[in-house]
C-alpha cells in the first residue's frame, strides 16, 4: 500500500512540477512573443510613419508649390 502511495505522490509531484515549469514557460514565451511582435510593429509603425508623412509632406509641396505656406 505504501508502494502506490508513494508511485501515486511522485506522479502527482511530477505532474504539479510539469505543470508549473510548463505555464512559466508558456508564460515567458508568450511575453517574448508579444514584445518581438510589439518591437517589430512599432519599428514598422514609425517606419511607415515617417515614410507616409514624407509623402503627404512632399505631395502637398507640391501641389501648393514651393511652400505649404503660400497658400
Amino acid at each position: 500500500m505504501e508502494i502506490i502511495t508513494h508511485i501515486v505522490h511522485v506522479l502527482h509531484v511530477r505532474k504539479l512540477v510539469g505543470g508549473i515549469i510548463h505555464t512559466v514557460f508558456a508564460l515567458h514565451v508568450k511575453r517574448w512573443v508579444a514584445v518581438t511582435i510589439h518591437t517589430v510593429y512599432v519599428l514598422f509603425a514609425k517606419r511607415w510613419g515617417e515614410t507616409i508623412i514624407h509623402i503627404v509632406l512632399v505631395h502637398n509641396v507640391k501641389k501648393w508649390g514651393s511652400s505649404p505656406l503660400d497658400l
